[in-house]
């Protein structure tokens, strides 16, 4: 047989061998895996949590996120932002899904969100600018508590400041909460009775303080130990009035 023949027939015997190239097309993509981790396990209402899926591994395209609440979000990047509205527990998860349409699921992170919103505290009276008479003991003051996180109103605090008077220290003094004033550049405050959603204070009608214009301003703090906000403009938080003894 010809020399020619000869190689023609030991090539079409002989398989070819792939090179490195060849062999990493045939060979199959590795499916990917899911990884997820949170900045916070244990978050505050509306403060966002960071969820963080960067170990997973794979040729991954999309990045669907569960954050246990009933929002779901894709994304084309590994991280997402998210706050949860309301307390509880929740199991957030991450699947990714490669080229291949390939997906995984990572293991539920468990979260439990904390009370995160402040109570809402209000004054019910005195009037802005009413008169009252310390020695008859009319010296009252009264208002209203809730707390829509759900931990519920820990304590009502309030801080009364001697604005202008025979006395008056150029705004620097406050009623300590019980027969005096005290000096101080920022505000006193002194705890008030709290029950069933409602506080009042009584000032001691027997107290050294002299006649005078004060603003008293309210605070409450929750279980959580979330703080009022006293200077809400929509609520009566802060008003002025007279003190005559």
């Amino acid at each position: 047989m010809p020399i020619r023949m000869l190689a023609i027939a030991a090539a079409l015997s002989v398989p070819a061998t792939l090179g490195p190239a060849a062999s990493a097309v045939a060979s199959p993509t590795a499916p990917p895996t899911a990884s997820l981790r949170m900045s916070n396990a244990s978050p505050r209402q509306l403060v966002g949590v960071l969820l963080d899926a960067s170990a997973s591994t794979g040729a991954i395209t999309t990045y669907t996120f569960n954050y246990g609440d009933g929002i779901v979000e894709s994304s084309y990047q590994p991280l997402a932002m998210h706050g949860y509205r309301q307390t509880g527990t929740y199991r957030a998860t991450v699947v990714v899904t490669d080229a291949s349409g390939n997906r995984a699921t990572s293991p539920a992170v468990t979260v439990r969100v904390r009370d995160g919103i402040p109570p809402v505290v209000s004054i019910a009276s005195p009037r802005p600018g009413q008169r009252l008479r310390l020695r008859s003991g009319r010296a009252l003051f009264t208002g209203l508590a809730t707390d829509i996180g759900g931990s519920g109103v820990r304590r009502v605090q309030l801080a009364i400041q001697l604005v202008s008077g025979s006395r008056s220290r150029a705004g620097d003094a406050w009623y300590n909460g019980r027969r005096g004033l005290v000096a101080s550049s920022a505000p006193h405050f002194f705890g008030a009775s709290f029950r069933g959603g409602r506080w009042h204070f009584r000032i001691n009608p027997h107290a050294s303080i002299p006649s005078g214009t004060y603003v008293v301003r309210v605070r409450a703090t929750d279980r959580s130990g979330n703080l009022s906000h006293f200077y809400a403009v929509s609520l009566r938080t802060i008003l002025q009035f007279e003190l005559v003894r």
